[in-house]
């Protein structure tokens, strides 16, 4: 199942001391299961993550880690479909 998650960090996330314990769990747990890209918010606010894996578990271990980091309320994942892939039932919908 492809989804896609944007995050966004804390107001408090920013500090020096924060972003040591980001980068120590992120050094300890490496890229999440089946993650196809990672990108990160230029102004520092957050980022995105796209993956691909049916492992519910992972994604819930590393959720576990940084989200004491994480602004919950502002954080969503979506599941998404290429476009190839949706328009065919698009078309099917408008035509029945």
């Amino acid at each position: 199942m492809l989804t896609v998650t944007c995050y966004r960090w804390r107001d408090d996330a920013h500090s020096r001391e924060a972003g040591k314990l980001i980068m120590d769990a992120y050094g300890r747990l490496g890229p999440g299961e089946g993650e196809v890209a990672h990108y990160i918010n230029a102004d520092g606010t957050g980022g995105v993550v796209v993956a691909d894996s049916d492992d519910a578990s992972r994604a819930y271990r590393n959720a576990l880690e940084f989200a004491e980091f994480m602004d919950l309320d502002a954080t969503t994942t979506h599941i998404v479909l290429p476009i190839a892939d949706a328009l065919p039932l698009v078309v099917d919908r408008l035509s029945g």
